[in-house]
């Protein structure tokens, strides 16, 4: 059996972009296709309105923190989520986000202040945004320099 080019895996991956369904078969081939396809659901949106899907992408993006943004917070009394992964992801997903909405990271502030009025305490509201907007510039000045 042939084998189809990177190139023209691409292609039909590009061509799915609006397909979240389909997409998220192809990530379950193999790791060739999930290495092509994970950069496609990132760059835009990748949730649908679906607590459970929510709660993944903000566990994803708090995970995606350096141990010193973690440190920080943890020392500024702000609770992180016990389901962040402590280990390395296998994909740089904020590196592949192509945008970055308020909308985002006021879902991030709900998911981990959650059942607490947001503006009960500024500081570790302000303190939160800050790191996860590090995360995303921190992202943007990597590609920069390639």
């Amino acid at each position: 059996m042939e084998k189809l080019s990177i190139e023209g895996l691409t292609y039909i991956f590009n061509e799915l972009r609006t397909d979240n369904k389909s997409l998220y078969s192809c990530l379950l081939i193999n790791k060739e296709w999930c290495r092509l396809v994970v950069p496609i659901l990132w760059e835009r949106y990748p949730y649908s309105n679906c607590e459970e899907s929510q709660e993944k992408y903000c566990n994803t993006i708090l995970s995606c923190l350096p141990t010193s943004s973690k440190q920080l917070l943890i020392d500024n009394y702000i609770s992180l989520p016990s389901t962040i992964l402590s280990e390395p992801l296998t994909f740089n997903y904020v590196g592949f986000c192509k945008f970055l909405s308020n909308d985002i990271i006021d879902k991030i502030m709900n998911f981990v202040f959650e059942g607490q009025a947001l503006n009960v305490n500024f500081s570790k509201n302000y303190l939160l945004s800050q790191e996860i907007y590090k995360l995303f510039i921190r992202q943007c000045e990597g590609i920069k320099r390639l």
